[in-house]
């Protein structure tokens, strides 16, 4: 499962002031992906993201820094909305991490707290709500990849899926489904 990558979207942290899309000259011609499920009784999830590299992790390794990477944190996490790192699109209402999502468009970033779990977040554009805060499940490992990974991948039932995310040392994801999804 190691091997399995996905990434939302979401992190330049090659530059002193990490941002979430963009950064240093390492991203600026950053290629763009994208990954989606269609399911079978309706409804599809699409994805797309800036796929951008981690250079040398230094940024990174400020913004893990649990005891003096506060305003690394701050810094990134700032960021999250304005500069996103790509786009979550749903033609049906869904569950992700177990948070209900409307169907529609929405921005897709990344913010880690201070306790440094990160967060997925999901701002639709065309509400005034408040964007959707995804707690991401998340492990170190001894594996680096050099670049943003998300990969939309299928679940054990028909009606779920997954958003495997990879970046740096850092793997994991979240599962999503249709509300009435046998789980």
């Amino acid at each position: 499962m190691r091997k399995i990558v996905a990434a939302v979207a979401l992190l330049s942290l090659c530059t002193a002031a990490p941002a979430q899309r963009g950064g240093g000259s390492a991203n600026r011609k950053s290629p763009t992906m994208s990954s989606s499920i269609e399911f079978s009784g309706g409804g599809k999830l699409s994805i797309s993201y800036q796929a951008v590299a981690w250079a040398k992790g230094r940024a990174m390794s400020a913004i893990l820094d649990q005891d003096n990477g506060a305003e690394a944190r701050k810094r990134f996490n700032e960021r999250a909305l304005s500069n996103p790192i790509g786009k979550l699109a749903v033609t049906a209402d869904v569950e992700v991490g177990g948070v209900a999502i409307t169907a529609g468009d929405y921005d897709m970033s990344f913010t880690v707290s201070d306790d440094l779990h990160w967060h997925l977040l999901l701002a639709n554009r065309t509400t005034d709500t408040l964007p959707l805060k995804i707690a991401l499940d998340l492990k170190q490992v001894d594996e680096h990849i050099g670049r943003l990974r998300i990969n939309v991948v299928a679940g054990e039932a028909d009606s779920t899926g997954g958003l495997l995310i990879s970046f740096g040392a850092m793997h994991g994801g979240v599962h999503f489904g249709l509300p009435a999804a046998d789980k």
